[in-house]
């Protein structure tokens, strides 16, 4: 299978479908954040010690959404979802588990991607239910910020707006287009 191939060239994996532990180096892991936790504003009122570390792209994924971002395992080399890459410390991973609902409603999983060559493997967080679901506009403007705060493509975004549902819900409940 082309995944399998994917995976074996490239390095990256399918996630497990279980909630992952994480292991920290020195007191620091790295985070890779899809949706709102791109938005550096956020994440510093968040995770005030996370650490900005670069921009990226997860193959084999897409960008989705549930009401909320997430991201899902394809296992199509030409699908890539647009991350930020973060820094954290253990303090900063149980304000993201609180943040995500962690384990209920997302669970952590371990992926890789490349940061300026370097193979490297972060924390994730990928939700336990499936279906698409439109998101709401202000959540949008969040997430379009933390695309511009990690200078990647908006065209990802639009697509995944597009896969789930192609109408934003207004915060009223009403869908706009």
């Amino acid at each position: 299978m082309l995944s399998d191939l994917m995976n074996a060239v490239t390095g990256y994996r399918k996630p497990t479908g279980k909630h992952q532990r994480v292991k920290f180096k020195n007191g620091r892991a790295l985070y890779i954040a899809y949706g709102s936790n791109l938005n550096t504003r956020h994440m510093a009122s968040r995770c005030p010690a996370a650490q900005r570390v670069g921009s990226s792209a997860l193959h084999g994924f897409q960008l989705v959404f549930r009401g909320v971002a997430d991201i899902e395992w394809t296992g199509q080399a030409d699908h890539i979802a647009g991350v930020g890459v973060w820094s954290i410390t253990p303090r900063c991973l149980r304000a993201l588990d609180r943040y995500e609902g962690c384990p209920s409603l997302y669970r952590r999983e371990i992926v890789t991607c490349y940061i300026d060559g370097e193979h490297i493997e972060g924390v994730t967080y990928m939700m336990n239910q499936v279906g698409y679901k439109s998101p709401f506009a202000d959540y949008v403007r969040t997430i379009e910020r933390g695309f511009d705060d990690f200078a990647l493509n908006r065209d990802l975004l639009n697509d995944a707006i597009e896969r789930s549902g192609g109408a934003l819900a207004t915060n009223s409940g009403k869908y706009t287009h």
